[in-house]
């Protein structure tokens, strides 16, 4: 498919937001009032970036595929080949408490049961929104947009950490909200202009149809 006009101006605003985003040490230094990521983070931005691009490739050759389909295909992987792997991982590589999730607690909490449930059904419409997103827009501008993620992780962090975002995260992230506005004003105009080329060709048409009516009486 055809790059967006406006492929160029976000492309730009996506580096440079996630460049103050990301802070690299050999761009901001190692000052107080930067806050790096590790070299672990940025390891797990790669891969994070190449698994959704597959992804990306994946939902955008099967178009004509329901998106419970893809549903159904993502939770078995899961269940049976992911969730396994990284306990296996876990077991014999990395021995992480925190990816282990600490020792077995039961469920004996209606809040508990309430924080899953809301966390599956998040989790069920995201997946489902974003691959009918894909299915529907062009890629170059969903994968801009996905950058948004960011927003609402600090947002989360916010909340969450009580820790806020510095000077250059809020810059990174009013770069990478400028991406979403962008793409949202040329999609408006895309479809003003859609708009207009209807409306004339449905003027034609009438036009054409009154002619068509008006030799025929005389005839």
């Amino acid at each position: 498919e055809e790059l967006s006009k406006v492929f160029p101006v976000s492309l730009v605003l996506t580096v440079v937001g996630i460049v103050f985003v990301c802070q690299p040490e050999f761009i901001f230094g190692s000052d107080d009032d930067t806050r790096a990521v590790s070299i672990i983070g940025i390891v797990f931005l790669f891969v994070m970036s190449i698994a959704w691009a597959l992804t990306s490739i994946l939902v955008r050759t099967a178009k004509n595929t329901h998106w419970l389909q893809i549903q159904i295909v993502a939770a078995i992987q899961g269940c049976f080949i992911w969730t396994p792997l990284l306990i296996l991982l876990n077991r014999f590589v990395f021995h992480s408490d925190m990816i282990a999730g600490g020792h077995f607690t039961p469920l004996d909490n209606w809040y508990t049961v309430t924080l899953m449930m809301v966390c599956a059904l998040c989790g069920f419409a995201g997946l489902s929104l974003n691959v009918v997103g894909y299915q529907i827009g062009d890629a170059t501008k969903v994968s801009m947009m996905e950058y948004c993620d960011l927003i609402f992780a600090y947002v989360f962090q916010w909340s969450v950490f009580g820790i806020a975002p510095d000077k250059y995260e809020w810059i990174g992230i009013g770069c990478l909200l400028l991406v979403c506005v962008v793409h949202v004003v040329e999609e408006g105009i895309n479809l003003r202009r859609s708009r207009i080329e209807y409306e004339k060709m449905a003027h034609a048409i009438a036009m054409h149809e009154a002619n068509k009516t008006t030799e025929s009486t005389h005839v």
